[in-house]
């Protein structure tokens, strides 16, 4: 991996003494959702094959990514962000945008697929070059990795059950509603931290199939998500939920890279940056939203 890394081990620690603690409080909630290496080496995903790769800008690196392959960690249970579309690929806003960061350098995308509490510590520990999957720029993740420029921002909402009586109606309610809600999020995600500062009450997945599963059966009583993602999930399994009116906190998404790496982050901005300008990643958003996976 890029130069430097290998002596973030520390960092790796720390992060996956964190992890256990987070994977304590789950309450057998985990699941194991690693991909298999065979997945992790196929080619372009979908939206790939309908981009015009001939027209594809070409960058001088920094020094960052200047190794074959480029490796991204993401956790492939996200979309739109990431997935596995019926092709069996890896699919999704976070896919293309990598796929582009590695083209306009001449390398190839290499995708390694992992549990999204282990994205931190493949940064950290050179396993990877850089993490995503619809992650969020946070104070929290920030004391371990360094974050791109964000490629995208979306609200998070509160989902309920859509027939359910004594809950919320929009997000401004939330408050009063505080000491007898239990709300489901994913693990490490905005919504964490924000019922974390908040003091609610809730109950972190790492799967997230397994929390929408949970609402539906009144297990929990709403759920905090990304607008896409809620959206995506409701329409994809014509689930008996709503998203009320308003938003908890808007959050922007980026790349994360490990702590200091600065030539691998100019790299990664300068490419987001092209396609900011040449409209790809509006053209990303916009084909992957309500795009996503039925398993």
């Amino acid at each position: 991996m890029k130069k430097g890394q290998k002596r973030r081990r520390s960092l790796l620690l720390i992060w996956l003494g964190i992890n256990l603690i987070l994977t304590l409080t789950l309450s057998g909630c985990m699941a194991d959702h690693r991909q298999s290496a065979a997945l992790s080496d196929q080619g372009q995903s979908s939206q790939e094959e309908q981009t015009d790769a001939g027209g594809t800008e070409t960058l001088q690196t920094n020094g960052g990514i200047d190794e074959d392959p480029f490796v991204l960690a993401v956790s492939a249970k996200y979309p739109p962000y990431v997935f596995i579309n019926e092709d069996e690929k890896y699919d999704g806003i976070d896919i293309n945008i990598g796929w582009y960061i590695a083209k306009v350098y001449g390398v190839e995308l290499q995708v390694q697929d992992m549990e999204r509490g282990e994205l931190i510590g493949a940064v950290t520990s050179g396993e990877a070059d850089a993490a995503a999957s619809g992650i969020s720029i946070s104070e929290e993740l920030d004391e371990y990795v360094d974050f791109s420029v964000p490629y995208a921002s979306s609200s998070t909402v509160v989902v309920v059950p859509e027939h359910q009586q004594g809950l919320p109606e929009s997000a401004d309610e939330l408050e009063s509603f505080k000491e007898q809600m239990v709300i489901g999020v994913e693990d490490d995600s905005t919504a964490y931290e924000w019922c974390r500062e908040q003091g609610y009450e809730y109950v972190s997945f790492s799967d997230t199939d397994m929390m929408w599963e949970k609402l539906e059966d009144g297990e929990i009583d709403c759920v905090l998500s990304n607008q896409y993602e809620a959206k995506t999930h409701i329409e994809e399994n014509a689930a008996p939920l709503k998203i009320i009116d308003g938003e908890v906190k808007l959050r922007e998404y980026a790349f994360a890279v490990a702590k200091g790496n600065q030539e691998l982050l100019d790299d990664i901005n300068a490419a987001i940056e092209v396609m900011k300008e040449n409209g790809k990643i509006d053209e990303f958003i916009k084909y992957y939203s309500g795009k996503g996976t039925n398993e």
